[in-house]
């Protein structure tokens, strides 16, 4: 069995009791990742892909043989030094634009048969900076400067109200890419999270707290990595012309894809809202301003 392999088990292992053997409904896992976090960039994703343990372990095995073969053995695997050739995928390893197309067309090729679905959601980081970073808030960080908790909580609703439109009997135990700092707002953001999904009828379908995990252990978030970086490729390459999407792209969207793209009108109706609680809160809490 790969390490790879072996971290998974230990990854579905480390599940609570309660999530691993309590359960009536099918364990899906969604592992995510983001694409577009540095400001500059056009467009923020946030997405991944869908599947049971087991089928996660099957993927697994065929993501670590596709690593090991090629002209070069990877340690990893990530979308921007693939592109770029570095790091994995530097020349002097033996990369050239045809080999390196082809393990990226064979990667993809796992994913169509392993995942069930895909999922993403994104904004413009103009948009992001115009309306919801510009409110005002008693305390600023990098957690609420940046689209990421924002987006992976619409990425966990998205996925629970679409499980709920089909009637879906199933539960989801969130995996995302190691966020530092991030990660632990996340976690403690949960409780709050399930209290929203319970006033709109979705909590059951929301398993055991995130878990944030390193894509250079966890092989699933490799292809979540592959996955969102060509969905916000295409939305860049599409912010004046309309462009067809790459030969990766186009074959990842024969996959089963739900997705929310926020727009400016979606995020500027927000923004009434949120400047209203904002100033609610500052007038019921002067001694947190800062």
């Amino acid at each position: 069995m790969s390490l790879a392999a072996e971290r998974l088990i230990a990854l579905v292992s480390g599940l609570s009791p309660k999530a691993r053997e309590s359960r009536l409904m099918i364990l899906l896992q969604p592992h995510a990742d983001d694409s577009g976090s540095d400001p500059q960039s056009h467009t923020f994703v946030f997405g991944g892909l869908v599947a049971a343990p087991s089928e996660w372990l099957a993927f697994t095995h065929e993501w670590q043989a596709a690593l090991d073969s090629g002209p070069a053995k990877l340690e990893y695997f990530k979308m921007t030094e693939a592109m770029s050739f570095s790091g994995q995928f530097a020349r002097r390893r033996g990369w050239t634009v045809a080999n390196r197309d082809a393990k990226l067309a064979d990667l993809v090729e796992i994913v169509m048969r392993n995942a069930r679905y895909g999922a993403w959601v994104s904004m413009r980081q103009a948009d992001y900076r115009k309306y919801l970073q510009s409110i005002p808030l008693p305390v600023r960080n990098t957690t609420t400067d940046t689209p990421y908790l924002f987006l992976i909580t619409q990425f966990i609703l998205m996925l629970c109200e679409h499980a709920k439109r089909n009637n879906a009997d199933c539960s989801f135990d969130f995996i995302f890419d190691e966020q530092i700092g991030i990660d632990k707002v996340a976690i403690l953001w949960w409780p709050h999270l399930k209290a929203l999904a319970a006033e709109n009828g979705i909590e059951r379908y929301l398993g055991s707290p995130p878990m944030f995990r390193d894509e250079k252990c966890i092989l699933p978030l490799q292809a979540a990595d592959l996955f969102v970086w060509e969905h916000r490729m295409h939305q860049t390459k599409n912010k004046v012309l309309v462009m067809p999407p790459s030969k990766l792209l186009k074959r990842l969207d024969e996959l089963l894809t739900i997705n929310v793209r926020f727009s400016e009108t979606a995020l500027a109706s927000m923004n009434s809202v949120l400047v209203g609680m904002s100033a609610q809160y500052a007038k019921e809490n002067p001694d947190k301003q800062t």
